[in-house]
């Protein structure tokens, strides 16, 4: 049995009102051997006083924990400092042999539709939850749709951030892969570890606080027009080898809608098939 290795982390905004996402990337252990070495290899440039031991998208931003070393520079030369160590982490990612996820749900939108007592039977009271539960289905759909020849033969071990509300998601893992008989031969091992001591957690962070802010952009600069210019400006930073999905008003009502069961045929558990395609990837020119 060969193994896809997956690290998962999550993002949000900073009172949790507009987005939650969790994102990651996917890759063969060959390839994560080569972005843990180069990703530490660069870390290990900023060496004073001492070399970086870890990234984090938090302390990079509030230039505190590993960051901090760079508040010794005046504010905007610090700054650039800061940014240039993250954006040399980005070409690490975009360059590498690995696929990268994102998963984000608009807040306002998952309460709204929750409201009905339909989508209650579909959609778990937690969404932070419910955003792990998709994400673990999105990823386990795009293998099956991508390398149906390889079932049975890889499977995909998920590793994620020990302190994060990936935890609550272990509890209900085997129920889940019990009521997603498609993908359940393709979801492995779910494990959790400090994120600073694991480069592949690292940059799934990297990645979920990008999608994060792309994500928060696209809410509060709608249309068209504007989803045109955010991708001009997001796809080159995120790469072509990732995608970005959102539990939006329309998509989590198509959700609703595919998976409530019809009159006497019982409830539906929450954790029942997410109905990935219902989910269209943003960082495409045509928006669903």
């Amino acid at each position: 049995m060969g193994f896809l290795w997956t690290s998962l982390d999550e993002s949000a905004d900073r009172q949790r009102r507009k987005v939650f996402v969790v994102a990651g990337y996917l890759a063969r252990q060959a390839s994560w051997t080569e972005i843990e070495r180069q990703w530490m290899l660069r870390l290990e440039q900023e060496c004073d006083p001492q070399p970086m031991k870890y990234f984090s998208s938090n302390e990079c931003i509030c230039l505190n924990g590993e960051f901090r070393r760079f508040r010794k520079y005046p504010a905007a030369k610090g700054r650039q400092a800061a940014d240039a160590v993250r954006d040399d982490l980005r070409q690490i990612l975009r360059s590498a042999d690995a696929v990268g996820f994102g998963m984000g749900v608009n807040m306002k939108d998952y309460r709204a539709v929750r409201r009905s007592s339909r989508a209650r039977l579909t959609l778990n009271p937690d969404p932070y939850e419910q955003t792990y539960v998709t994400m673990l289905i999105n990823i386990a759909a795009a293998c099956q749709d991508d390398m149906p020849h390889l079932v049975n033969m890889e499977t995909v071990a998920f590793l994620c951030d020990e302190h994060d509300r990936a935890v609550n998601v272990k509890n209900v893992y085997d129920k889940l892969k019990a009521n997603n008989p498609r993908c359940e031969p393709w979801m492995g091992s779910l494990a959790f570890m400090d994120n600073e001591k694991s480069p592949a957690i690292q940059a799934a962070d990297l990645l979920a606080s990008g999608c994060r802010q792309f994500l928060v952009e696209t809410i509060d600069y709608p249309g068209q027009e504007a989803h045109a210019r955010l991708l001009e400006q997001w796809k080159p930073i995120l790469g072509r080898n990732v995608g970005i999905k959102c539990m939006d008003k329309r998509s989590l009502s198509l959700c609703v809608d595919a998976n409530v069961p019809r009159k006497g045929t019982g409830k539906l558990s929450i954790y029942s098939t997410q109905q990935p395609s219902l989910f269209g990837n943003l960082l495409t020119s045509d928006k669903p």
